[in-house]
């Protein structure tokens, strides 16, 4: 019975619309600041859903802030670079991670940086 009771909790204390699964993915990242220049940003994916992710960083990015994002897509031919790119905005920042609600995304292929 104990363990019926704690499967509903954490069922019902469960905020999340989606599941996440665990996604460990080099990414790059620029806030989309309008008449400003953005600067691109490193981080790594922690976990992923269809409307969210939650990727670790050093820098400090303010709730509501509009993102875009290229990730490093693990699933590909080898011989092939495969980036899933988003665009979306921050929802949360923990102490070094940031969520964020993803609105739109696309795989692409893009070329390496030298």
């Amino acid at each position: 019975m104990a363990n019926s009771a704690q499967l509903l909790e954490s069922i019902s204390t469960e905020r999340r619309a989606s599941t996440r699964y665990p996604l460990d993915a080099g990414l790059e990242y620029r806030v989309l600041t309008p008449g400003q220049d953005s600067w691109i940003h490193n981080g790594r994916t922690l976990n992923m859903s269809r409307s969210g992710l939650l990727f670790e960083t050093e820098e400090s990015l303010d709730s509501g802030s509009p993102i875009e994002l290229w990730i490093d897509w693990p699933a590909r031919p080898p011989d092939v670079e495969r980036w899933l790119r988003i665009w979306g905005w921050v929802v949360r920042r923990g102490e070094r991670s940031v969520a964020i609600a993803i609105r739109q995304y696309s795989f692409e292929q893009r070329r390496k940086r030298s």
